[in-house]
C-alpha cells in the first residue's frame, strides 16, 4: 500500500504540520505514514491511530510524498537511503539543506524546500517555499495547502532560502525575547 504522505521526524515542527494537515482535512490519518526514532513519540502517535513505519527506508518505500522534518545534524543518517520511486515528491524543512543536497541523497525527484517559522506551532506561521523545476503546479499547490494549514505561505526563489532563515526563523524569537523582557521589567516596577 502506498500512503499519500510520509513524515520523517515528528518533533515540534513535524507534529505541528501534521496537526495542521489533520485539522484542515488535507489528508486523513489513514493516508499518512510516520517515522521518528523516539519511542515515546512513536507510542503516542500509534495510540492516536496513525500508522508508524519501522525505518527511514521503509517509510520512503511506502509513500508518494515525503516530508523531511528532521534537524540538519540528522541529515547524514539518510546517506544510505535507496529510492526506487522516480516520482517521489520530497518536501524538506531541513534548515540549510539545498535542493542540490537533497538530490545527492534521493537522486532525480521532485523537490520542494520549505522554511516555516516558530509561530507555525500555533498555526500562525509564515512559511517560505521554493521548488525544483521538475515540480508540476498541481503538486506544488498540494504542498502549499499543507503549509497554509499552519499559517501564510509565500513562494520565493531558492537562492534566497538560506537568507530567509534569520528573517523568518530567528526574528520572531528575538521579538519574543524583547517583549518578554519589557513585560518582566514592567512587572518588576509594580505594573500589573
Amino acid at each position: 500500500m502506498k500512503y499519500q504522505l510520509g513524515i520523517l521526524g515528528i518533533g515540534k515542527m513535524g507534529g505541528s504540520i501534521l496537526s495542521g494537515i489533520i485539522r484542515s482535512k488535507i489528508y486523513n490519518k489513514e493516508d499518512i505514514l510516520l517515522y521518528d526514532v523516539n519511542e515515546d513519540i512513536k507510542k503516542q502517535y500509534i495510540e492516536d491511530g496513525f500508522a508508524f513505519s519501522n525505518s527511514e527506508q521503509d517509510l520512503i518505500d511506502k509513500v508518494n510524498m515525503l516530508l523531511l522534518a528532521i534537524k540538519p545534524q540528522m541529515f547524514k543518517a539518510l546517506e544510505n537511503i535507496k529510492v526506487d520511486n522516480d516520482k517521489l515528491v520530497v518536501i524538506s524543512i531541513v534548515a540549510g539543506k539545498t535542493i542540490k543536497d537533497l538530490e545527492e541523497i534521493f537522486g532525480k525527484q521532485q523537490y520542494i524546500r520549505v522554511m516555516p517559522n516558530t509561530p507555525s506551532l500555533i498555526a500562525k506561521g509564515a512559511t517560505a517555499i521554493s521548488k525544483s523545476d521538475s515540480v508540476c503546479e498541481e503538486v506544488f499547490k498540494k504542498v502549499k495547502n499543507i503549509f497554509t494549514s499552519i499559517g501564510v505561505v509565500e513562494e520565493i526563489d531558492e537562492a534566497f532560502m538560506n537568507e530567509i532563515i534569520p528573517v523568518n526563523g530567528s526574528m520572531p524569537a528575538f521579538v519574543y525575547y524583547f517583549v518578554d523582557a519589557y513585560i518582566k521589567d514592567a512587572v518588576d516596577r509594580g505594573i500589573d
